[in-house]
């Protein structure tokens, strides 16, 4: 007998199908979620945000810039893509935690396949319920190293394993991107 879902679940800009996949694997891919004025507002800003970006372990990304730029604050607090993560998570308020703006450039392949960890998601995993979004405002050109691959299932328990691997600091430096090295069985089960 399936309980029923939020009322918060049934309210929002995705299909019905679309929260059943986020629940049953994980993740969920939404095209256009985004879009008219608010989007070309965000895409206008972004030059200004990429030279502003700091050097950091992660090269080429920028953290709290949601609190820094009017757009990108409206994207988080009140837009299609806040209405949707309340939608999947079944909440009717939620909270942003991080945020995180990238540019692919040089060198900087970005990071390979990962679970987020306590540096970003800096939460208690038996308690609270969280969401990732990403946002992609260029072309992804896989062949450049543009994208994101995501890994259907590993919202699950049998996952934190992954997740207490990366979580240890390591020269004062986080290992999100570095599951491949630090244990390889776990990146290829990833």
């Amino acid at each position: 007998n399936k309980m029923s879902p939020p009322a918060a679940m049934n309210n929002g800009p995705l299909t019905k199908e679309q929260v059943e996949r986020y629940q049953r694997d994980g993740c969920v891919v939404v095209h256009n979620l985004l879009s008219g004025e608010l989007l070309k507002r965000v895409c206008a800003m972004k030059e200004e945000i990429a030279s502003s970006l700091a050097t950091n372990e992660f090269a080429n990304v920028a953290f709290g810039a949601y609190t820094q730029h009017e757009a990108l604050k409206e994207v988080a607090l009140s837009s299609t893509v806040t209405a949707a993560a309340k939608q999947l998570i079944g909440k009717n308020e939620i909270h942003v935690l991080l945020d995180a703006f990238f540019k692919l450039e040089g060198k900087n392949v970005g990071c390979g396949f990962h679970v987020d960890d306590a540096v970003f998601w800096p939460v208690n995993r038996e308690y609270d319920q969280g969401i990732n979004i990403w946002i992609a405002l260029d072309p992804c050109d896989a062949e450049k190293g543009g994208g994101l691959a995501v890994a259907p299932d590993t919202h699950k328990e049998e996952y934190n394993d992954v997740r207490d691997t990366i979580q240890e600091f390591v020269d004062g430096k986080p290992q999100t991107c570095n599951l491949a090295n630090l244990n390889p069985e776990q990146n290829a089960r990833v």
